[in-house]
């Protein structure tokens, strides 16, 4: 009904030359185009506008969104390129950022990723207090870690998804899979307290999203976890001794001092190095990052 108002007003102004007529066709396929689902009435009156005036960046872009909602996301990336054909857009450069990291064949998909992290960057470029770009960068790093299983994709998710949180133009503050997402990082982490947090204020925002069973999850990872190294796996005696006897005594490496497991500190320990043995695997629900119990010379686990 709201829709159909909003058309009727539109009706009502003036439409006497080909400029006028595209941008009554453009606010009527925005009407449309607010519905979160696709719609047939969007994609006419859009096609439209552009017909009659194909430097509307507007449209192009209100109709790349709704083949987006189609799921024809060639149809998607032609109509967010053609927008930036007339003009050089933030909109549209995330947009099709957001379209070939998902739509491509497999062997493409390294350079696709890559060509996705450049395109948010260029949107950045043009307003780098906009949270939108910076929050669809920080989906590109994340996607792109999936393939490269890089830490430097993964820090460069966190500084993104830091600076869409914060942005006064389009904050990504209220979307819960920022938090989400962002809380799936801090897990491969295994910054286990920050990711519980994340996942807390994703479904606070969003109830629907699983959350609270990757809360669940972490914590029956890490009470196994702490059963295993309490109980030292379940190994004993003359086993636990012939563990610790294949660990070197003499071990050195250059500007580095050796450390035992209770002298290791919280963070990185990049002066420090240990040597041990791994004991066993530790399974977990997801398959990255591998976890294994590890002892060191002094049958400390």
């Amino acid at each position: 009904k709201f829709i159909s108002q909003i058309c009727k007003k539109v009706d009502l102004m003036d439409q006497k030359t080909a400029a006028q007529k595209a941008m009554s066709a453009c606010w009527k396929g925005r009407a449309y185009g607010s519905l979160p689902e696709y719609t047939a009435e969007a994609e006419e009156h859009l096609t439209k506008a552009i017909k009659l005036e194909p430097g509307l960046v507007e449209a192009w872009n209100c109709l790349g969104t709704e083949y987006w909602k189609k799921k024809d996301l060639k149809a998607a990336g032609d109509c967010f390129r053609g927008a930036l054909e007339q003009k050089e857009n933030k909109v549209s450069l995330r947009k099709l950022s957001m379209v070939i990291r998902n739509f491509g064949e497999e062997d493409t998909k390294r350079s696709r990723l890559s060509e996705s992290i450049k395109l948010a960057k260029k949107a950045i470029a043009l307003d780098v207090k906009d949270g939108e770009s910076w929050y669809i960068l920080g989906n590109a790093y994340m996607m792109t870690f999936f393939t490269t299983f890089a830490t430097s994709d993964l820090e460069g998710c966190l500084k993104a998804y830091e600076a869409a949180e914060k942005s006064t133009v389009d904050s990504a503050n209220k979307k819960p899979d920022l938090y989400y997402n962002r809380a799936n990082v801090y897990k491969y982490y295994e910054n286990f307290q920050k990711a519980i947090d994340g996942y807390k204020k994703a479904i606070a925002l969003d109830p629907q999203l699983p959350g609270q069973d990757q809360i669940d999850n972490i914590n029956r990872f890490v009470t196994k976890l702490a059963k295993l190294v309490a109980t030292r796996n379940g190994i004993k005696g003359k086993k636990l001794a012939k563990l610790a006897s294949v660990i070197p005594d003499n071990c050195q490496i250059k500007n580095s001092r050796r450390v035992e497991l209770n002298e290791l500190e919280n963070g990185g320990n990049s002066d420090s190095f240990l040597v041990g043995v791994i004991v066993s695997p530790v399974t977990r629900p997801e398959s990255v990052p591998v976890s294994f119990i590890v002892m060191d010379k002094n049958a400390n686990m």
